[in-house]
């Protein structure tokens, strides 16, 4: 409403200047001071329209800015034109004394209504400024309660596993450890002395893994709503989570199996404390870390000899994936609205000098023109994805597609250009690593069935009832995961992928730029080899 009014309001304004020019020009004796005095008021009054022309124009095309305001400010611009028009026609009309109309006009009272308007002009900016600012507060209030309302509670020191995760990050850079480059060679060759050596080597890092992985809470001490945080403890969890992953197959190639699974499920517990800061990057490692877990415990299990060693291996619930999830979407979200106050005020992390005219960028204007509409999209679309989180992929598929057409069409959307398609793929890795738990769960059972009849099961209803309740879903489509026996006795368990199609177990890359199709992987029968 604000903005309908501030804009007839320097319409009317424009307008009343090129009138008082025009007045005075048409008074004059000569047609050429008549023509340059008119032509003077009707550009000086076309500046300030075609200056927001410009902006918005640019601001649309090429900044691609969604909510630029170039349509209003085009019809602000064919306002102008129409007013300014008609304004001539009438000012250089004849009346039957053969005197322009113009001459007849007071100038005086047109003078009087444009300060009149000015005024209005000004008044109406301060009251638009009070409510933008009132916004921008509003929402910097919103962002603080959300951040407060996924803020766990303190954590005893005894307890808290961030003080470890900063005791490994130190050990870390001080020994230098390179396990990115190197993880697959050592994963792969875990029988190896070379592996066997490396872990001895870091044997009192790798205590300290598994200390911060079996304690229960873990909690660090950071400004969630500042997106300039650095989270350094993300790199030590990722490369704690390897550390563990290598050592779990070399126990399990040493005949460990009991010590081996332990580890396994120490990386799930590194991979839920990776989402201790809710936020975006902590979803992604999480996930990553989460993937980790489940293809060590598909390497370890074929070692498994005996039903006590399973024990130490329990049931794992894909859901605690999703609620992890949502609650780190709540904390990105806060983040952004906390981010977008921060621009909205001119405030910045890095300022500028004041001497460069840049010192202050934001402000009620760049909220009313640019920010508010955006961020209003911004929070339509969390919330969309936040429904989809909280339900199973299969069911909420069409509305994924929907948001991904929608996105791909707001390239002048910052916030939702910036943050819709890396959630949206985040929430597909993560019902990928929820398919690969219940993957796990599977080959759990399978490994027992193993253990007693020799081999794997050739279908599922040999695990059902007694070993599983009943097949885990397939959160791609809703069915039962597939399960696949090789002519060696191996097992293939998997899920059908993001693509929605059975492609027959294609689990395992041939090469480093194929991506398996399907989501799962190969249980090896070890002792028919």
């Amino acid at each position: 409403m604000i903005t309908v009014l501030l804009g007839a309001e320097i319409l009317s304004a424009c307008l009343l200047f090129a009138g008082m020019l025009t007045i005075v020009g048409v008074r004059r004796k000569t047609r050429t001071a008549a023509v340059v005095i008119c032509g003077f008021g009707i550009l000086v009054g076309w500046l300030p329209v075609g200056l927001l022309v410009s902006i918005t124009g640019a601001l649309r095309f090429v900044s691609r800015v969604w909510d630029s305001g170039f349509g209003s400010s085009i019809a602000l611009a064919v306002g102008y034109v129409v007013g300014v028009t008609g304004l001539l026609f009438s000012a250089t009309r004849r009346n039957g004394e053969g005197v322009r109309w113009a001459e007849g006009w007071p100038l005086g009272r047109v003078a009087a209504s444009w300060a009149v308007i000015m005024a209005l002009i000004v008044m109406t900016l301060w009251a638009g400024d009070r409510r933008a600012l009132l916004e921008i507060q509003k929402v910097r209030g919103e962002a603080g309660a959300l951040a407060l309302s996924i803020a766990g509670p303190r954590v005893d020191d005894s307890a808290n596993a961030a003080l470890v995760y900063v005791r490994i990050g130190e050990r870390l850079n001080a020994n230098d450890i390179e396990l990115d480059r190197r993880f697959d060679s050592l994963a792969e060759n875990a029988d190896l002395p070379e592996t066997a050596a490396y872990l001895t080597r870091h044997q009192e890092t790798l205590a300290l893994v598994r200390t911060a992985a079996d304690m229960p809470e873990c909690r660090f001490d950071h400004e969630t709503l500042d997106m300039n945080t650095r989270l350094p403890e993300l790199a030590v969890m990722m490369k704690g989570a390897k550390l563990l992953a290598i050592a779990a197959r070399a126990e399990a190639a040493n005949g460990d199996a009991v010590l081996a699974l332990a580890d396994c499920r120490r990386i799930y517990c590194v991979a839920r404390h990776a989402h201790a800061t809710p936020l975006a990057i902590s979803a992604m490692v999480g996930i990553r870390s989460d993937f980790d877990a489940s293809m060590t415990a598909a390497k370890v299990l074929p070692s498994v000899t005996a039903k006590q060693q399973l024990d130490r291996f329990a049931v794992l619930d894909p859901q605690t994936l999703s609620r992890d999830l949502t609650r780190d979407f709540q904390g990105e979200e806060a983040c952004a609205l906390a981010a977008m106050s921060d621009l909205a005020e001119g405030r910045s992390p890095h300022p500028m000098p004041p001497d460069t005219g840049f010192a202050n960028v934001g402000g009620p204007v760049v909220w009313r023109l640019w920010l508010q509409g955006d961020v209003a999209r911004y929070r339509r679309y969390i919330k969309r994805l936040r429904g989809v989180v909280s339900q199973p992929y299969y069911q909420s598929a069409a509305e994924c597609k929907a948001i991904r057409i929608e996105y791909e069409k707001m390239m002048g959307s910052i916030l939702c250009r910036g943050a819709i398609a890396p959630m949206l793929l985040q929430y597909s890795r993560m019902v990928e690593a929820q398919a690969l738990r219940s993957t796990v769960n599977v080959a759990v059972a399978a490994t027992s069935y193993r253990l007693e009849h020799n081999e794997y099961p050739a279908t599922p209803d040999l695990l059902i009832p007694g070993r599983l309740d009943a097949m885990p879903t397939d959160p791609f489509d809703g069915k039962p995961l597939r399960m696949k026996k090789l002519p060696d006795g191996s097992l293939v368990i998997y899920s059908i992928g993001v693509d929605g199609v059975d492609n027959g177990g294609d689990v395992e890359p041939k090469d480093d730029n194929h991506r398996p199709a399907d989501v799962g992987f190969v249980l090896k029968m070890l002792n028919r080899r």
